[in-house]
């Protein structure tokens, strides 16, 4: 939890900023609330016992509020270990494991427009645009065929 919360409120790390929520979400309220939410929490720890990144999917409607079961997931890599390929493998275990826990929800997802590696990577991973909210700022992308 320490080093989440470290590297949730670091405010060198522009890409994180920018992108994500986590200043609020890990350095500012508790992780037990957003716990609370269902969400379930992978990391990725390198052989020193560095957080190198996490991803978390949990129950949550989708914005467009279409019909079925949804679930919303979340990726994060830190330095230095953004950037060097991690996430691919990583990600996909974690795709599976929300398919064995949560048969019929589908994935959804929303990034920043300006998040050109993480789009990149959810385009890898199957994801597809479905489109923009919040004012344009944000791409909602959902797993599979739109």
């Amino acid at each position: 939890m320490r080093q989440l919360e470290e590297r949730s409120v670091d405010h060198a790390d522009e890409e994180l900023e920018k992108n994500t929520s986590d200043r609020k979400r890990f350095g500012e309220e508790s992780y037990e609330v957003w716990y609370a939410k269902g969400r379930f929490p992978f990391a990725l720890v390198s052989p020193e016992g560095t957080l190198a990144a996490i991803i978390w999917y949990g129950p949550d409607r989708i914005p467009t509020g279409d019909d079925g079961e949804w679930s919303t997931i979340a990726f994060r890599s830190y330095r230095p270990y953004r950037g060097t390929g991690i996430m691919r493998d990583f990600s996909r275990r974690v795709i599976e494991e929300h398919g064995r826990d949560c048969p019929g929800n589908r994935l959804w997802l929303e990034t920043h427009v300006t998040n050109a590696a993480g789009l990149a990577l959810y385009r890898k991973l199957g994801f597809v645009e479905k489109q923009l909210i919040r004012d344009g700022k944000r791409v909602l992308m959902i797993l599979g065929p739109p």
